[in-house]
């Protein structure tokens, strides 16, 4: 019997967690992430400018038009981001808690749940793109978990649509997993050839509509070349380059090299083991006679969902990446140890209370490492300690520019000091990513508006690998303009003051 109390239950404790890793009581963390990307694309957004036409845009536009539409509203404040992912994380949740309870009982449940907020939820709070483009997945798989009308897959085409409207091929994969569940219920079943086709037709329709509809004001605006140049080729010619670090085992590498982050590789070493629960379920599912047809239905869906979405990030497996579709594969090994009796309740109620022991212990100590608060133009901040040398440096640049100043550099700094990009780019890399017209184009933008601070990676004024770094004319620039000031930073030799 299902308890009533056990989604409320969940969702005050996660949003009692969440809440208390993103504010220092009342004064909201400022956390890094790539989220402070999104957001200042959000910034230039709102100040008129469009993107991909005026920045460089290689994701959908999604998740920078809900920053500037949450800026639009509130103001350019960083807490926007704190309480944007508080509540996608209680989305999440949600959704996961309700696709686990279709299939395993309340206590697997929860701790399905537990070991996706504590195993993931916790490395990755960062509200970008990710986030938001995996809660409107799994809403897709959700709406098709316990029936499929024609109304409910049109449901999960939308959401499909949704989903790529924040990162293009996580709604694409979803829709070829469906189609092809679809394709296998028909058969199992013997259904008539017809329900599949029209089964296949609505969620192509859906997905096409909403995917269009959020496109159409950029395919105008920009232009079908520019747009799909921008999202489609620009990201398959080059983006492989910046992100060969993040192949499937390359993260956890990084993560054991770090003795005094020992959790976070366990954790880490468990994500990357995790999707092994699709390669095995294909052998334990077939010739099953235990389950009815609705429960099999049920976990095959799941598995086709899952399988979809960790085969779309399996060649750039980050750790956000890695997270964002693990619940599904934390769910399906739990139905099979469960199914085969090698998880006794107590041993499921035992590991989750140890897990909400250490979430209890790990909450305590957040709060206890703030290292100090700071008034910034985009809102009152707490800094954590583990956060090296970030209030340092916020510390030095609100002391030597003012909101509205041009700068160049990691948007961690510049978002919260409301500083303002004066380039096509947000940053560079020393790979293919990073093109020598971008390059010419960014030293033409340092030059026209005399940009007093910049901040570039010393790894970065290095040469890197031949053939791919096109940054020594940038290089040289730097070295006749600017100086090394403090950390990152360089500061213009000259005293001109710049333009606005």
């Amino acid at each position: 019997m299902k308890s009533k109390a056990l989604l409320p239950g969940v969702l005050l404790c996660v949003a009692l967690y969440v809440y208390f890793h993103l504010f220092a009581l009342a004064t909201p963390i400022l956390r890094d992430g790539d989220q402070w990307l999104f957001a200042q694309s959000g910034v230039r957004i709102v100040a008129g400018q469009l993107p991909y036409r005026d920045f460089l845009e290689m994701l959908t536009p999604g998740i920078d038009l809900v920053y500037a539409c949450s800026f639009m509203l509130f103001g350019q404040r960083f807490v926007v981001a704190n309480i944007l992912f508080l509540l996608i994380a209680l989305v999440f949740v949600y959704l996961v808690t309700s696709i686990a309870r279709a299939v395993l009982d309340d206590e697997l449940t929860l701790l399905s749940v537990a070991i996706t907020v504590f195993i993931g939820l916790r490395l990755t709070m960062d509200a970008g793109h990710h986030w938001f483009s995996a809660v409107a997945a799994f809403a897709a798989l959700a709406s098709v978990l316990r029936t499929r009308s024609l109304a409910r897959i049109m449901m999960a085409g939308a959401f499909c649509g949704l989903s790529s409207l924040f990162t293009q091929t996580r709604g694409l994969a979803v829709v070829i997993a469906l189609a092809a569940f679809f394709w296998w219920e028909t058969h199992d079943r013997e259904a008539p050839d017809h329900v599949f086709r029209n089964r296949l037709l609505v969620l192509l329709a859906a997905y096409a509509t909403v995917l269009g509809l959020g496109l159409s004001y950029f395919l105008l605006r920009a232009g079908p070349y520019t747009l799909f140049d921008a999202t489609v080729l620009f990201p398959v010619k080059y983006y492989g380059s910046y992100n060969v670090a993040s192949r499937f085992w390359e993260p956890l590498a990084e993560w054991s090299k770090n003795r005094e982050q020992f959790p976070g590789f366990i954790a880490a070493l468990f994500l990357h083991a995790l999707p092994l629960a699709y390669f095995v379920f294909p052998f334990d599912i077939k010739g099953d006679t235990v389950c009815s047809t609705e429960a099999k239905a049920k976990v095959v869906l799941i598995a086709a969902v899952g399988s979809a979405l960790f085969i779309e990030v399996i060649n750039s497996a980050s750790l956000i990446r890695l997270v964002v579709t693990s619940a599904l594969a934390i769910i399906l090994a739990l139905w099979m140890l469960n199914k085969h009796r090698l998880l006794p309740k107590r041993v499921a109620v035992t590991a989750l209370l140890v897990l909400g022991g250490l979430s209890v212990v790990e909450t305590v100590m957040t709060q206890r490492s703030v290292l100090a608060v700071l008034d910034l133009p985009a809102g009152r901040a707490a800094f954590l300690k583990r956060g090296e040398g970030w209030y340092e440096d916020c510390v030095y640049l609100a002391r030597h520019t003012k909101p509205g100043d041009w700068y160049f550099g990691d948007d961690d700094v510049g978002f919260p000091l409301k500083l303002r990009n004066p380039a096509f780019v947000p940053y560079i890399t020393d790979t293919d990513l990073t093109r020598p017209e971008h390059v010419q184009e960014l030293i033409k933008s340092l030059e026209r508006y005399q940009v007093p601070y910049i901040s570039i990676e010393s790894g970065n004024r290095k040469m890197g690998v031949v053939g791919q770094d096109h940054l020594q004319p940038l290089r040289e620039y730097i070295e006749t303009h600017y100086e090394p000031a403090y950390h990152d930073f360089m500061r213009r030799r000259d005293n001109l003051e710049p333009r606005q």
